[in-house]
């Protein structure tokens, strides 16, 4: 009887484990090189107007201070930030009323809705687009046009669901332009 017992816990335990593991998105999980670095810095702790970023797993690439591109549309404001020569790039966006404090990332869509938060990131000129399914926007500071804050993201490619990356960044006294 406590030989029946045992055996009928751990087949349960084995039948909780298979539908946890099958569970979720499809693909493998991201490798535990894809884990954000902890080497991305504070916002505070960048030169005023810059930028770094880390993308980490299926692809491997840093940038620091490359190309930086801002946008605002009647929507959202649209951050970009790209390696010297655009070889990789991140993109953030989000609403025009965007206040200090951290905001959950909805999944990317090209579609703009209303109060979006969203990321996306290029790699190679575009040649592979990873969107994002999940991740972080902390705002810490919008002072005087200015943003300062940090980022994670964890992103997809659209062509090959198997290949992920792990986004993080930071910025610090990024100048918006104003809404039209």
């Amino acid at each position: 009887m406590h030989t029946r017992r045992w055996s009928f816990l751990l087949a349960l335990l084995c039948c909780l484990c298979l539908l946890a593991a099958c569970s979720g998105t499809t693909g493998p999980a991201p490798s535990p090189s894809a884990t954000p670095s902890s080497a991305t810095p504070p916002p505070a702790m960048l030169e005023a107007g810059s930028f770094h970023y880390e993308i980490r797993g299926a692809a491997e690439r840093t940038a620091e201070d490359g190309e930086r591109t801002n946008n605002t549309s009647p929507w959202e404001h649209i951050l970009l930030f790209g390696e010297s020569g655009w070889k990789s790039d991140v993109t953030l966006y989000f609403p025009l009323d965007l206040g200090t404090g951290p905001y959950m990332m909805d999944a990317f869509t090209e579609l703009v809705t209303e109060g979006r938060v969203s990321a996306s990131s290029a790699l190679d000129n575009g040649h592979v687009f990873y969107a994002e399914a999940g991740g972080s926007l902390a705002i810490d500071a919008l002072e005087n046009g200015k943003l300062s804050g940090s980022f994670q993201f964890n992103a997809v490619d659209r062509a090959d669901p198997t290949s992920r990356v792990s986004v993080s960044g930071s910025f610090r006294e990024i100048p918006l332009p104003k809404a039209p």
